[in-house]
């Protein structure tokens, strides 16, 4: 019920730590029950609760699943937009390893002649990289940019901010769906909220049903999005099948066009009839 019949490990450690038993005991009672368990008397109601643990398992890893590509396009967002020209940067290092190591190999080699004479100046030094952060640390200066999407029906959706929601997405993603309480402490140490009393003072059932709206709320972006990505791919393959039969067409047109001239002259140079009054 709590991991899931599939996760062996997980049960025969929490099963071996409360009753005290050793874990290849544990191991073999779990072949055994699973596979006598309809002998059992209520082994209906026993399976019962555990599809409905599945279940639960299943849907926070959607939950974690969705959050996760929010948080992820935030991030992907907002690092293009402060680190512009990394790309560049890495690929001008990469150049000047690579040269560095190619004049070394050469430098390296004896060769009989004499050595060519060696450019006035020094190199040009490439540019430094920035240290780029980690998720975890970009994610914690920029949570107060992220953007939902409220649609028409705001009003459901705004009786929190939309600084209050990215707080409660950055503490979901840190700390796990379900940890209300700990989001509660979360929310009193922040100190962008120290004169937010409306939020500050939310119980812990509270804030668990504005995270669920928020999850909510995400998927529902999320699915729009994965919408529109699929449009947009459906589309392209419908322009390239398009442009492909009209190549297809013209190509078909020019060697027809070709082919008539030389049934013309075919049809041109038929048989002259012979003069019999000869």
């Amino acid at each position: 019920e709590k991991h899931g019949r599939y996760d062996i490990v997980s049960i025969v450690d929490d099963v071996a730590a409360e009753v005290g038993k050793a874990e290849d005991d544990v191991k073999k009672y779990y072949i055994a029950f699973w596979s006598n368990f309809e002998r059992i008397a209520d082994h209906k109601r026993i399976i019962d609760r555990i599809e409905k643990g599945e279940k639960k398992i299943l849907r926070l890893r959607q939950i974690r699943d969705s959050i996760n590509e929010k948080v992820d396009r935030h991030l992907k967002e907002k690092f293009r937009e402060i680190y512009k020209g990394i790309d560049a940067l890495k690929k001008q290092k990469e150049e000047a390893t690579a040269a560095a190591a190619a004049a070394t190999s050469t430098s390296s080699t004896p060769s009989k002649r004499s050595s060519s004479p060696k450019p006035k100046g020094t190199p040009k030094k490439p540019t430094p990289i920035p240290d780029v952060p980690t998720p975890d640390q970009l994610l914690q200066y920029t949570w107060p940019t992220i953007k939902f999407n409220y649609g028409q029906n705001w009003k459901g959706y705004r009786a929190y901010t939309e600084e209050e929601d990215a707080f409660l997405l950055y503490c979901m993603w840190k700390h796990g769906f379900g940890m209300a309480e700990r989001i509660r402490m979360e929310i009193r140490r922040a100190w962008q909220f120290r004169f937010d009393w409306f939020f500050k003072s939310r119980n812990a059932q509270e804030i668990q049903k504005r995270c669920e709206a928020v999850v909510r709320l995400i998927e529902k972006e999320n699915d729009e999005i994965r919408k529109k990505k699929e449009q947009a791919e459906q589309k392209a393959i419908i322009e390239d099948q398009k442009k492909k039969a009209e190549a297809a067409a013209a190509k078909a047109q020019a060697e027809g066009a070709q082919a008539a001239p030389s049934g013309d002259q075919q049809g041109d140079a038929q048989p002259q009839p012979m003069d019999v009054s000869a």
